[in-house]
């Protein structure tokens, strides 16, 4: 029975791996998975390996420090090698499912996927951070990034959200759109 279910295991692996092959002979199949080109998730995954391998060298996928600092994946591993672990992340961050529905498609259990986001989304931030990738936080920093690149024109986007009713007619005024039976204020992005 545990043999059956190694080489299920195994089968399974080198599946994932062929599909993760077969998606960059397709580039916007692969584009639509993760948001990335070929080439970008390629520079993405020569920086996310250090970390990934630095961190599974002292830590267990739990977070509990290592007895022993050696790390070697085993044959069987669900996602073997930092580059499906970083197609992993990247797929579940894009298409953001279920977790038990990623956990399906990549043959695995549902506590998997939630332990390897947790381990793994911080990798990726670190990534992005060291890369200078990370997304401005603040509108000071978008404005410093925009001038830092001379960026002449920007699109913004815009959502509206309730705020309460003022009693004073002038105020009110300048909030609602007549647009919608709610007061609603503007933030823009």
């Amino acid at each position: 029975m545990r043999t059956r279910i190694r080489a299920y295991a195994r089968e399974l692996f080198f599946s994932r791996m062929k599909d993760i092959i077969a998606l960059k002979q397709n580039p916007s199949q692969f584009l639509s998975m993760t948001s990335l080109k070929i080439e970008e998730f390629e520079l993405l995954h020569d920086s996310f390996e250090g970390y990934c391998i630095d961190y599974f060298f002292h830590y267990t996928l739990q977070g509990k420090v290592r007895q022993k600092f050696f790390y070697k994946e085993q044959k069987n591993a669900c996602l073997k090698g930092s580059e499906m672990k970083l197609f992993f992340l990247l797929s579940y961050l894009k298409n953001y499912p279920l977790q038990q529905f990623h956990a399906s498609y990549f043959g695995v259990t549902q506590g998997k996927v939630s332990q390897f986001i947790k381990v793994l989304r911080p990798l990726l931030e670190k990534t992005l951070t060291r890369m200078g990738l990370m997304p401005s936080s603040s509108p000071g920093e978008l404005s410093a990034e925009l001038k830092k690149y001379r960026v002449k024109e920007a699109n913004m986007d815009a959502t509206e959200r309730e705020v309460n009713r003022s009693t004073d007619y002038e105020v009110q005024k300048e909030f609602y759109s007549g647009k919608k039976k709610d007061i609603q204020l503007k933030t823009t992005c």
